[in-house]
């Protein structure tokens, strides 16, 4: 069964009627720009295509006809008044998440008020919110030394069941957040931080796969401090969190009873709640352009959860240091770095897992023309599990190398690069060791050359082998690249030619053949038609041969 909405397509149709005065709008402001209008200006981009897929002996893997539409708008009234602008359209809708045809505003006013609308996204902290993009409404200020930020709305939509896809669906959620706090001209400040979220049981349709309603509370104090004109940077943040899984779990008066009542009526406390702490710190010294070192750890409790972060990860400490230096008057970085992640802080698990995280490099500018890069890296997963048979003990090696060497020939200019890489992965596990180790080998080359009438001519080679318990892969693929300008500055041919050959039980080939063409008017933007060609399995190893066809007309301006 699939529950939906019957005013779907109305939605869109009035999405994209609404996207027009936008559209329409971000055109007469890049006309008036060039009218140099003192008391506004505008600037911006714009990048809109259409999309034709065709197979050809196969069943259809994509939508035969899409559209996509993306705009940036920003006006600035009287050298003041800032009004960003942003659009994004397209045929279709992001799966489990919100919808992808969004449309925000966040206009600034001098330096002191950014008010936002519509979709858009800010951060709070580290541990409040961040990487969750809102539907709602906020407002941010900063007279003088203090920073003062207020947001309401929503960051997911309400996406209906759907058991053919064992898909549960996920409510509309709520979310309400600020910050308090006083920043000095050296960097240094000093702010709180509260977020608040809760999702809407009456978003969705309801059923047995319909997970349980969630409410979060979080609060944080952060500060930082500059020293020695910023040779010294130190920042932290320390956070207390209050979750409830299930907002509709039986009531449990006895927990968390020893709470403020203000915070007991911020969110439903019972049974399934919890309550816990993070902290982040970080040390940066710099007292060089030419030498310095990172340090910076976070410990963040197995009950700590903010609902304004998608992917903070919780029960896990982490330590790392990073330092680097320059020689040879900057020509030759060293750098490197070493990380240590374990988790079970409290016991709570049956085994806890270490991993560490190491890796050095240097990149060298042996002269104007000629340089290379050298990267090492290992990384270790282990476990102390009792029961040996699940006990992980898992490494990861791997080695690169990528010289690069620009000259002079045929009277063009030319760029050779190379890349060898070689990666090993060992499992020490009595039981899994024979069938999670492997290794592979990479090599790639490339060489460019441009000539004086800006034809361009890119050659790509490369080879990839990979070897594991099961099977033994190679895969070969050459490419061959042509920019030609038929009209200097208005119009440009391009063209590719891509083979790449698999072998593993069997060989199979596959050809890429593109080609594009490409008018820009001026100041007026630019079209691109581009066609393309896939063709699979011309050895006919595993079955016959198919392509597919993809034809596309681009079009993109700024201002």
């Amino acid at each position: 069964m699939r529950w939906s909405c019957s005013n779907t397509t109305s939605q869109r149709h009035h999405a994209r009627i609404r996207a027009l005065p936008i559209v329409a709008a971000a055109l007469v402001c890049g006309t008036a720009s060039h009218l140099n209008a003192q008391w506004i200006r505008a600037s911006g981009s714009l990048g809109a295509s259409a999309d034709v897929y065709r197979p050809l002996g196969t069943t259809s893997r994509l939508p035969t006809q899409s559209y996509r539409v993306a705009g940036r708008l920003q006006l600035t009234v009287f050298d003041q008044i800032v009004l960003p602008f942003e659009l994004f359209l397209n045929s279709g809708r992001l799966g489990y998440q919100q919808p992808f045809n969004q449309f925000g505003v966040t206009p600034r006013f001098g330096s002191v008020v950014q008010l936002f609308a519509g979709w858009y996204s800010t951060r709070i902290s580290d541990l409040t919110v961040g990487d969750s993009r809102i539907l709602g409404g906020g407002v941010e200020l900063s007279p003088g030394p203090l920073r003062l930020a207020l947001h309401y709305g929503y960051t997911r939509q309400p996406v209906q069941p759907d058991t053919s896809r064992a898909f549960g669906g996920e409510y509309r959620r709520r979310l309400l957040a600020g910050k308090l706090g006083i920043e000095w001209s050296d960097g240094s400040f000093l702010a709180l931080q509260y977020m608040s979220s809760r999702d809407e049981p009456g978003s969705i349709h309801r059923d047995s796969l319909t997970p349980a309603p969630q409410a979060n509370v979080v609060a944080s104090v952060a500060g930082g401090l500059g020293a020695l004109n910023g040779a010294v940077r130190i920042r932290g943040e320390l956070a207390l969190g209050l979750f409830t899984r299930n907002t509709e779990a039986q009531a449990d008066s006895a927990r968390f009873q020893d709470l403020p009542q203000p915070i007991r009526q911020l969110l439903p406390i019972n049974s399934s709640s919890n309550a816990d702490g993070a902290v982040r710190l970080s040390f940066n010294l710099t007292p060089s352009p030419d030498w310095g070192i990172s340090l910076d750890g976070q410990w963040i409790g197995p009950g700590f959860v903010t609902l304004g972060y998608a992917q903070l990860l919780n029960d896990i400490l982490d330590l790392n240091a990073s330092p680097y230096v320059r020689l040879a008057g900057g020509k030759l970085l060293l750098r490197g770095s070493i990380g240590r992640r374990t988790n079970n802080l409290r016991q709570t698990r049956i085994a806890t897992v270490e991993r560490w995280n190491a890796s050095a490099g240097v990149n060298w500018q042996i002269t104007d023309d000629i340089g290379a890069d050298v990267q090492y890296s290992r990384y270790t997963m282990s476990s102390d599990h009792a029961n040996d048979t699940l006990r992980m003990d898992n490494q990861l090696n791997s080695v690169t190398v990528a010289p690069r060497w620009k000259f002079r020939a045929f009277d063009a200019d030319n760029m050779l690069t190379a890349a060898l890489s070689w990666q090993e992965t060992t499992d020490h596990n009595r039981v899994t060791g024979q069938f999670g180790s492997n290794s592979a080998m990479m090599v790639n080359m490339s060489h460019s050359v441009t000539f004086p009438s800006q034809v361009n001519l890119t050659t790509s080679l490369s080879l990839n082998r990979t070897s594991n318990y099961l099977q033994k892969l190679t895969m070969a693929t050459f490419n061959e690249a042509i920019t030609y300008p038929l009209i200097a500055q208005v119009l440009r041919a391009q063209g590719n030619v891509g083979i790449n050959l698999t072998s593993a039980q069997r060989t199979t080939a596959q050809v890429l053949l593109r080609a594009a063409l490409t008018y820009t008017p001026g100041n007026y933007g630019s079209f691109t038609l581009q066609v393309m060609n896939n063709t699979f399995d011309l050895t006919r190893q595993q079955g016959n041969t198919y392509s597919e066809l993809f034809a596309s007309l681009q079009y993109s301006v700024g201002f």
